[in-house]
């Protein structure tokens, strides 16, 4: 393993923490890796850790012993690329200021340092994910590691660890409030309650559901004030009345139908609450009077009676 001697030597002259792990379960192979959170290894420590092939992999400890370290774990990889864009769409400078590693399972490593940096912390999640894995953003900080190049399937995308560059706090925040957008609370219902129009027969195609179909949910946002940010997929990415940068709410994550606001300031709009079309139409321009949306749908051709 003399490339991995040879880059945990390199890491331990740049001022980074490192210890020796197994690639496969990430778990350290010392029996205490804790005091490595407070001192650096003696490069003699780390020639019997790589020399004879005692572990597979290295790991760098995150945290003050390695100058401030902080990493973003993109354990959800489709999220990598939108939150980059609106990184970029923020301070352009600051994104090609990041290093960028491509971790064992295509999920993606965000590295700097920032003397505001903490613990580990969970920024966005989604209860509802399919492989059961909730968690979808983290931080690896203080108590915490994180697989490093050469150990193989971590692959370098954008700068090395020799140019870690370091973050001011306001950068810093800037790139967990990004990532925080992404999160997907449990999914409550808008209130009030979607209600059927009584005027329709149990069993008949309703206005709203009709329009969850086939509204212009767009047009609609872009009547508020809305502004359309990105693109990925299926889901389109929009920023609330008033404000200039980042993101605010998402339509149609995971091909739910749904509009999610997460914003705390976006009245009427609720914060951490799922929308249908037409949850959102009654809100946007009926006061959350879904009677009186639905009437209006049906006149304007929306639903049908038997």
């Amino acid at each position: 393993m003399e490339t991995l001697l040879h880059t945990a030597l390199a890491y331990l002259g740049q001022g980074l923490s490192v210890i020796p792990v197994t690639r496969e379960t990430k778990a350290p192979r010392l029996a205490h890796w804790q005091p490595y959170q407070e001192r650096r290894a003696t490069p003699a420590e780390v020639a019997r850790w790589f020399a004879r092939g005692y572990a597979d992999a290295v790991a760098v400890v995150a945290g003050p012993v390695s100058g401030n370290l902080e990493v973003l774990d993109f354990d959800a990889a489709a999220l990598f690329a939108p939150w980059l864009a609106q990184v970029r769409a923020v301070d352009g400078s600051l994104a090609e200021r990041l290093v960028v590693h491509r971790t064992q399972h295509g999920g993606y490593h965000v590295w700097y340092r920032s003397p505001a940096a903490a613990g580990n912390q969970k920024l966005a999640v989604d209860p509802e994910r399919s492989d059961g894995k909730v968690t979808l953003i983290e931080t690896r900080g203080a108590g915490g590691y994180v697989l490093a190049p050469p150990s193989a399937g971590y692959l370098p995308v954008q700068n090395t660890l020799a140019a870690l560059s370091e973050l001011t706090a306001e950068e810093r925040e800037t790139l967990l409030r990004l990532a925080r957008g992404f999160t997907r609370a449990a999914p409550r219902p808008a209130r009030p309650t979607q209600r059927s129009d009584g005027a329709l027969h149990s069993g008949a195609n309703r206005p709203g559901d009709d329009y969850n179909r086939r509204g212009d949910v767009p047009d609609l946002l872009t009547r508020h004030g809305w502004q359309y940010v990105c693109q990925h997929g299926a889901v389109s990415h929009w920023r609330r009345p008033g404000k200039v940068e980042g993101v605010s709410a998402t339509w149609n994550y995971g091909g739910r139908g749904t509009f999610y606001c997460f914003s705390t300031n976006a009245p009427p709009l609720e914060p951490e609450r799922s929308y249908t079309a037409f949850g959102l139409l009654a809100a946007l321009d009926y006061g959350g009077d879904f009677h009186a949306a639905a009437q209006a749908l049906r006149q304007a051709g929306y639903g049908e009676r038997r």
